[in-house]
């Protein structure tokens, strides 16, 4: 009980995502990747009471897969000890959920980390962050974001359009002057009202 892992809170995936999708398109993923770093740097998941089942086979003591829920999204993983190199293997799923407040939107898109170091190292331990599939997920979303508004802005721009629903046609061309400022016709060349030159 009272248990906390370091390294692995889906609340620092979240704050990771809304700083990607405030980013320009050129930066979506350094920034996604600085700031996710950064947060599971600092970030501990509280266990709370918990058990944990384990095997032991072959010189390991295995973990059966350990699933944490937070309010800001789910980790999930598990953990292999070797029991001659007393070395430790961990692999998680982080998952956040939307801060949106709307409780039926998707989470996002796993962000995997995994760490391997001895038991007697495992506070220096370097953490491997993989998120590919969380990228590209941001990627798509912004994409569809700037569609929307691009949308919104043509529609909002076309709204000073004829009734039709066509745009006004742009004014064209100036006709040539009238009365005494018309210019003469060439000898010999027939005028008439109203018929252009």
């Amino acid at each position: 009980g009272g248990a906390q892992l370091p390294g692995l809170a889906p609340a620092a995936v979240v704050a990771a995502t809304e700083a990607a999708l405030k980013a320009e398109p050129g930066k979506l993923a350094p920034t996604l990747r600085q700031t996710l770093a950064a947060g599971l740097g600092t970030a501990r998941l509280a266990v709370g009471q918990a058990t944990v089942a384990v095997e032991i086979a072959d010189g390991q003591v295995r973990t059966r897969p350990v699933v944490v829920d937070a309010s800001e999204g789910r980790a999930t993983g598990t953990v292999r000890l070797d029991l001659k190199t007393l070395k430790l293997d961990s692999q998680w799923r982080l998952e956040g959920k939307p801060s949106d407040g709307d409780g039926a939107a998707k989470p996002f898109p796993a962000v995997m980390v995994s760490y391997r170091a001895p038991v007697a190292a495992l506070g220096s331990a370097e953490l491997k962050i993989d998120t590919t599939a969380l990228e590209q997920e941001l990627a798509a979303s912004k994409i569809e974001h700037d569609m929307q508004e691009l949308e919104r802005l043509r529609r909002q721009n076309g709204a000073g359009a004829a009734p039709d629903g066509k745009p006004p046609e742009p004014p064209g061309p100036p006709g040539p002057p009238a009365g005494p400022a018309a210019p003469i016709p060439p000898f010999g060349h027939e005028v008439h009202p109203d018929v252009p030159g």
